[in-house]
């Protein structure tokens, strides 16, 4: 659902679309290659072994997201993959043009 959200909610240019079967496309494929999956041993059925996280916020010197984005259009997730040993981030700042 978020990754559809986040193809298909516009932001400062956002424009009518017609049609929605190229946002749940590309969300599929993006999901496909953000989430990981692997055979259990015992059961022989497929889990997914990535976990998802939304970052809202760091306990750091800096703000993860920089003074006058808009927080709704705003995203951070990472999807870490610990079989492989992989973290993919997608990350967005949206500011606004007006």
């Amino acid at each position: 659902m978020h990754i559809f959200t986040r193809l298909a909610v516009g932001g400062g240019t956002c424009q009518y679309e017609d049609s929605i079967k190229p946002y749940l496309e590309v969300a599929k494929l993006l999901y496909k290659d953000m989430v990981s999956v692997s055979k259990n041993a015992s059961t022989k059925k497929l889990e997914v072994t990535s976990m998802a996280f939304q970052i809202q916020s760091v306990d750091a010197d800096f703000s993860l997201f920089p003074q006058g984005t808009n927080e709704s259009y705003s995203y951070c997730y990472a999807v870490i993959e610990p079989l492989q040993r992989n973290v993919t981030v997608w990350y967005m700042a949206h500011l606004p043009i007006f």
